[in-house]
């Protein structure tokens, strides 16, 4: 079954809510704006496990119509994993890695000891501040 065309894949919007769009006579979007993407292009999907704007279902959602994906999912990762220049550059690698050899990544970016995917294990809880 179709996704209603004020949801993305099955998802509320996370933007605009629809009373928004209905009060500022906003069209409906068009079903090839909403319907899910098929591809076999090699794709990854990085997700940060504590990103409000994407969460990580989203992904999960993405993959699905993806044949040749792979998700990571980064823990304690936030939005921009991947420009995060500041950061401990995890997400980072595992986009380089993807990039330098997609189909052996895909394959299993675990496969070797020098995984990519290593540094998600390393990564530990920010920590917050309550004031």
């Amino acid at each position: 079954a179709r996704a209603p065309l004020d949801t993305f894949a099955g998802l509320d919007g996370a933007v605009v809510p629809p009373d928004v769009c209905a009060a500022w006579g906003a069209p409906r979007r068009p079903g090839r704006e909403v319907a899910p993407t098929v591809s076999s292009v090699p794709t990854l999907i990085i997700a940060g496990e504590f990103d409000p704007d994407t969460p990580p279902k989203w992904a999960d959602v993405a993959a699905a119509g993806l044949s040749r994906s792979r998700t990571i999912v980064v823990p304690y990762g936030l939005h921009t994993e991947t420009t995060r220049w500041g950061g401990d550059g995890c997400a980072m690698s595992i986009a380089a890695a993807f990039f330098d050899d997609e189909d052996a990544f895909l394959a299993s970016p675990e496969a070797s000891p020098d995984a990519p995917t290593a540094c998600l294990a390393a990564r530990t809880p920010p920590d917050f501040a309550v004031e």
